[in-house]
């Protein structure tokens, strides 16, 4: 069975000996294809992982350049630019992601915490419960319970805050536990 580096390695050898090269613009020269885009997404999601931001943000920008209608990558610039404090852009890129796919709740929850850092309380809810609405199971379930319960709290809801706060303690109740703090820190 091979891994999924040796299934990429496999179906991307093209761009990926360009890239040995050191050059991206052997690969950019080559017909664009799509999937291509896919790679250079890759390749920023590895970058991001490690830290590197700036360097992730050219990957991801090159996979736009292969296939701009891969909402992945709008999604991925809009948590970088969210890490790197520029708000205007990572709502930008979050609201491009799901509009290109609707259905996309990770992309509507990360535009709710960019929403949320500029100060928007009423779009951050309205894109967490989206992205509740979307996928409110496992593994996100506990994470989207949390965030739409402050987003509540935000918008002066308490009694909806207060709702996904119990919703919450069925699921986890540590988690509950340091949500009610933050609901009422006194």
């Amino acid at each position: 069975m091979k891994t999924k580096a040796a299934k990429i390695i496999k179906r991307y050898r093209v761009v990926l000996f360009c890239l040995a090269l050191g050059s991206a613009r052997y690969v950019e020269s080559a017909a664009p294809v799509k999937e291509y885009g896919r790679v250079f997404a890759h390749f920023g999601e590895e970058r991001e992982r490690k830290g590197k931001l700036d360097e992730s943000v050219s990957s991801y920008q090159k996979a736009l350049r292969f296939d701009p209608t891969l909402a992945e990558a709008y999604h991925r610039l809009g948590v970088v630019y969210r890490l790197k404090g520029d708000l205007n852009k990572a709502v930008a890129f979050s609201e491009k992601a799901v509009l290109l796919a609707p259905e996309f709740h990770q992309a509507y929850h990360d535009l709710g915490q960019a929403y949320r850092a500029q100060g928007d309380y009423a779009s951050a809810l309205n894109a967490f419960e989206k992205a509740w609405a979307l996928y409110p199971i496992l593994p996100f379930e506990k994470q989207y319970l949390y965030d739409l319960a402050i987003a509540y709290r935000d918008v002066g809801d308490l009694v909806n805050a207060l709702d996904r706060a119990k919703e919450l303690r069925k699921k986890d109740a540590e988690g509950a536990d340091r949500l009610m703090k933050e609901l009422d820190p006194e």
